[in-house]
């Protein structure tokens, strides 16, 4: 969490935790998909749109490229493709504590 507060928003974790902790909980959430936070929760974000657009194209290339050898005109020996995480299970689940609760977890060392 601290190597992307310092990434993505060009401040010290600790600092903004202790202005509020409120604070530091939106800015946790809002992190973007790819972040050391969102990689870390699974479930899809750890994937940026960019990775998915690459995955997609990398995909593609093998198969124009086995289409046109002798195991593609004879549909032997498919390529294995890259298959990205689910974004259907990367939604956002609702999740609540409360502030002092969150402020125990936030306040974990080495926390992500």
């Amino acid at each position: 969490m601290r190597a992307d507060f310092r990434q993505y928003y060009g401040c010290s974790a600790d600092q903004v935790m202790r202005e509020s902790i409120v604070e530091a909980a939106d800015l946790v959430r809002m992190l973007p998909p790819g972040s050391r936070v969102m990689g870390a929760l699974g479930d899809g974000c750890e994937w940026t749109q960019e990775d998915y657009l690459l995955a997609n194209i990398a995909n593609s290339l093998q198969t124009i490229i086995w289409m046109f050898s002798e195991d593609g005109q004879k549909n032997r020996n498919r390529p294995e493709l890259i298959v990205p995480p689910s974004r259907e299970e990367s939604k956002p689940k609702p999740m609540a504590m409360p502030v002092d609760e969150l402020a125990a977890f936030l306040s974990l060392p080495n926390f992500f």
